[in-house]
């Protein structure tokens, strides 16, 4: 849909009028047609964002202690950092066929986990219980 300039005109000066925001100017300079509209019937038509949660999402919340890597369930696993529901499903699998981690370091041992995820959570894993 093309809209001829002086229909722009008018959507433009029934915006400025609706809004009440009242400083607009017309003008033309060097054969374009030039508008200019307040900041507040800009605001006035700006996307309201959503705002920001008070507390951070359960899944970013690190886990309470250490994560057993030898008896935590998916659920735990998931807690940790870059470990969705995929990958901790595989760590336990993972565990289940081949027995129970022997250090930490282990973990990189399953598909889709290497150094940067063993890094980013080696203070808040543990091996014990297997």
């Amino acid at each position: 849909m093309k809209l001829r300039k002086t229909e722009l005109w008018a959507i433009v000066l029934t915006a400025v009028f609706l809004t009440g925001a009242g400083a607009y100017r017309l003008g033309r300079r060097g054969g374009a047609a030039e508008v200019t509209v307040s900041r507040a019937a800009v605001a006035t038509f700006s996307p309201a964002l959503p705002e920001a949660s008070p507390e951070p999402a359960a899944a970013s919340e690190p886990p309470e202690g250490p994560v057993d890597l030898n008896t935590a369930g998916v659920e735990e696993l998931k807690r940790l950092d870059g470990v969705g529901d995929a990958l901790a499903a595989r760590i336990v699998e993972d565990r289940e066929a081949n027995g129970p981690f022997a250090s930490v370091e282990d973990i990189t041992r399953v598909s889709g986990i290497g150094q940067k995820i063993l890094d980013s959570n080696r203070g808040r894993l543990t091996v014990g219980g297997g």
